[in-house]
């Protein structure tokens, strides 16, 4: 998972701080976070406005969309099962 941030703004830097939260959580699962401060990619996997959050699964990517202050419901949504697999690959 990348937590992609604009590093001089005071809202990545809450976002930031959130997924260091949940960092060793989501490793447990063998989900490793990493952070990103490049805005052309942060574009590529479509975020136009830092910050945000991607999940990458198998070179694929799912953007989450839903509250970046709420680590918790972030956690919930990094080991969602149907996060956790890509259905169209065996």
């Amino acid at each position: 998972m990348f937590a992609v941030a604009n590093l001089t703004h005071e809202e990545s830097t809450r976002t930031l701080r959130r997924a260091s939260l949940i960092a060793e959580d989501a490793a447990t699962f063998g989900i490793p976070i990493a952070k990103m401060d490049d805005q052309l990619m942060a574009k590529k996997f479509g975020i136009r406005d830092p910050p945000g959050v991607v999940l990458f699964r198998r070179g694929r990517h799912i953007k989450y969309e839903d509250d970046l202050d709420d680590e918790e419901e972030m956690l919930d949504w990094l080991t969602a099962p149907e996060n956790m697999i890509l259905r169209d690959q065996v």
